[in-house]
C-alpha cells in the first residue's frame, strides 16, 4: 500500500544536469528529439527546482503513468550519462535522508575494508560475494550509542527528573 506521498510521487522522475537554455519542458523536449526517444511519449509537465543558480538544476519530470516514467528512466539512464546528465525517482526527503544514512554507513565500512563491493537496494546494505558472485545483505551496523550528556547539556525533563531522585532525604 501506498502512502499519500509515494503514491504523489510514483509518476514523476527527476532529471540532472540538463543546461539551462529555455523553459524546462522546452529544455526536456529537446532533448527528446534524438533518435532513442522517438517512440516516446513526452512528459505531461516539467519544472525546474530550486532557485537560479551557477549549475543546472534538477528538473521534476510527471509522467501520464508509471510505465512511462519507467521507459523514460531505463533510456535515458542508458544513453544520457555521456552527456553528465542523470534520472532518478522522485523521492521524500525522509527516503532521501535514509538513503544518506546509508551511503554514508558504506563509507565507513569501505573504510573498515576496501576489498568489498557494496551497493544500496530496497533501504538495505548489499555486499558482494566475492566467492560467489551474488549479492548479500550487511547485518545493520548499530550506531555508537551516544555518550551521556554533561549536565549543561542535558534537557530540562531531565533535570526536572533529578529533582526527584535525590538520595539526600
Amino acid at each position: 500500500m501506498y502512502s499519500k506521498d509515494a503514491e504523489k510521487r510514483k509518476n514523476n522522475a527527476i532529471l540532472f544536469g540538463l543546461q539551462e537554455e529555455k523553459t524546462a519542458m522546452e529544455d526536456v523536449k529537446k532533448l527528446m528529439q534524438g533518435e532513442m526517444f522517438k517512440s516516446f511519449d513526452a512528459p505531461e509537465h516539467a519544472a525546474r527546482l530550486g532557485t537560479k543558480r551557477e549549475t543546472p538544476r534538477p528538473i521534476k519530470l510527471r509522467f501520464v503513468d508509471e510505465k512511462s516514467k519507467w521507459e523514460f528512466l531505463k533510456r535515458a539512464n542508458a544513453k544520457l550519462r555521456e552527456y553528465d546528465i542523470f534520472c532518478g525517482l522522485d523521492k521524500s526527503n525522509k527516503v532521501r535522508e535514509q538513503e544518506y544514512q546509508l551511503r554514508q554507513t558504506i563509507k565507513q565500512l569501505k573504510i573498515k575494508n576496501n576489498e568489498h563491493e557494496y551497493r544500496i537496494r530496497n533501504m538495505a546494505i548489499e555486499q558482494k560475494n566475492q566467492s560467489s558472485g551474488e549479492w548479500e545483505k550487511v547485518k545493520p551496523v548499530h550506531a555508537a550509542q551516544p555518550t551521556k550528556p554533561v549536565s549543561s547539556e542535558r534537557t530540562v525533563s531531565q533535570r526536572q527528573n533529578n529533582r526527584y531522585h535525590h538520595t539526600n532525604y
